[in-house]
């Protein structure tokens, strides 16, 4: 049944919506500031055993300024401090150059 311009179901919708964005940003309030000790970055090299773009490096790319320390991977575990979550690693990985697991 739909009176005026409203829908019956609308009003639901927004709720969930609200509902979820709401705990999406609970649980965000939560993560703990990283340490140093908590994130690994990296650059990616070559594999000589391999024909291919396996075969080079970051730092063999002609484009890529001699000594670049530019890091081509990030790790970084996050911690949640609340009671649902509490002890459970949250491991985020990002990277150029490494293959699909």
């Amino acid at each position: 049944m739909t009176v005026g311009n409203t829908h019956p179901y609308r009003d639901r919708f927004h709720a969930l919506i609200f509902c979820s964005v709401y705990f999406q940003v609970k649980v965000l309030r939560c993560i703990s500031p990283l340490k140093l000790e908590d994130v690994v970055l990296g650059q990616y090299i070559g594999d000589p055993e391999v024909e291919g773009d396996a075969k080079l490096g970051y730092l063999d790319d002609p484009s890529v300024p001699e000594g670049s320390i530019t890091a081509t991977y990030a790790l970084a575990i996050l911690k949640i401090n609340n009671e649902r979550w509490d002890g459970v690693p949250f491991i985020l990985r990002c990277g150029k150059g490494w293959l699909k697991m």
